[in-house]
């Protein structure tokens, strides 16, 4: 039967992302079980948080997003497990398709009221490490099909 979910669950996610994506059959099926329950809950909370909007990001538990307003983003956007996003900002907060916002993870735009910060664009197919800080006042970018590591700062 875990072999079956495999399959079903690998053409599920192929057709989700827009690419070829196949599950490891040595996962066992009560671990899948557990992802997939746990990847239901972030779309819901997505569903809660941008009921409006589409296509929608899958949230973390206690992710928290700051002016949402200021957010764009593709398909199949994940904000991890305690992120938090405050995009507030001259040009806002771009993520592509494909973008993983790892536990953890803050994303700060603006540290002032006084002025403005610049802001984040981030490419397609990108995944961005847990526990890492973006300062984006001066603005950063990132580059489609990039891995930024665990525990990485960046502040412009």
């Amino acid at each position: 039967m875990s072999r079956s979910l495999n399959e079903i669950l690998s053409t599920q996610i192929s057709r989700l992302k827009g690419s070829d994506f196949t599950i490891d059959r040595r996962i066992g099926f009560s671990y899948l079980v557990s992802v997939v329950v746990e990847r239901i809950l972030m779309a819901l909370r997505g569903f809660l948080r941008f009921p409006l909007r589409s296509p929608r990001p899958f949230i973390g538990s206690r992710a928290r997003i700051r002016s949402g307003g200021n957010l764009k983003f593709g398909s199949s956007v994940t904000f991890g497990h305690h992120s938090y996003v405050d995009a507030l900002s001259r040009d806002g907060v771009d993520f592509g398709n494909n973008v993983s916002i790892g536990r953890n993870t803050r994303i700060e735009c603006t540290g002032s009221l006084r002025s403005l910060g610049k802001g984040l664009t981030v490419g397609n197919n990108v995944g961005l490490g847990t526990d890492s800080f973006y300062g984006c006042a001066g603005g950063i970018e990132i580059g489609s099909d990039t891995i930024v590591g665990n525990f990485v700062s960046f502040q412009a």
